[in-house]
């Protein structure tokens, strides 16, 4: 009966959500269902096996949020999953989607601030996931390859949810003002 709607309500979202990525439920039984705008299908998959099934799973109320990861379409995305209760009131699975962020990341990227202030993202390891060098070849996804004298800086910004900081980065001193997104842990730095 679970899946019985899964593609009326997974087309309808997928349809109306470009950002989404695809929706997909794994069962306790080890049903696994995925609606996506690829095609691909793995037979061995066990849901109960991977780490947005475990994560949400262990979870008591709420959706966790998973790392960042590049689909094997060169997508970053980021999963969002929760479990859920049948009639009875146990759990039953977990319900999850992939969203892809880089719309979200490419706007971010392009907001120009004076004559040479820019924005950049960053995940919790202090990987960059959006700057506006990023795909520019030879470009370095550490911040820390880019700060070049006080890496006290670099876990400054790991440590705080919020700051402003004065450091050397790439051979400018500049100011970073950073906040940390509630949802993803990801730091937003100008």
């Amino acid at each position: 009966r679970i899946l019985s709607n899964c593609d009326y309500l997974f087309d309808s979202e997928l349809k109306n959500n470009p950002m989404l990525d695809n929706m997909y439920l794994g069962t306790t039984d080890g049903i696994y269902y995925r609606y996506s705008k690829s095609s691909a299908y793995n037979p061995d998959y066990d849901p109960r096996q991977r780490d947005w099934y475990i994560a949400a799973i262990s979870e008591k109320e709420g959706a966790v949020w998973m790392d960042t990861y590049q689909d094997y379409y060169g997508k970053v995305c980021l999963t969002c999953a929760k479990r859920f209760k049948g009639a009875d009131g146990g759990t039953k699975g977990v319900l999850s989607t992939d969203i892809t962020v880089q719309d979200m990341l490419d706007e971010i990227v392009a907001t120009k601030l004076g004559k040479s202030g820019y924005a950049f993202v960053m995940d919790d390891s202090m990987q960059y996931l959006a700057h506006p060098d990023y795909y520019t070849e030879g470009f370095k996804m550490s911040l820390g390859s880019h700060i070049n004298k006080d890496f006290s800086a670099l876990n400054t910004i790991r440590k705080t949810d919020s700051g402003v900081i004065q450091v050397e980065l790439d051979g400018t001193d500049c100011y970073i003002a950073y906040a940390t997104l509630d949802e993803t842990g990801w730091k937003l730095c100008i």
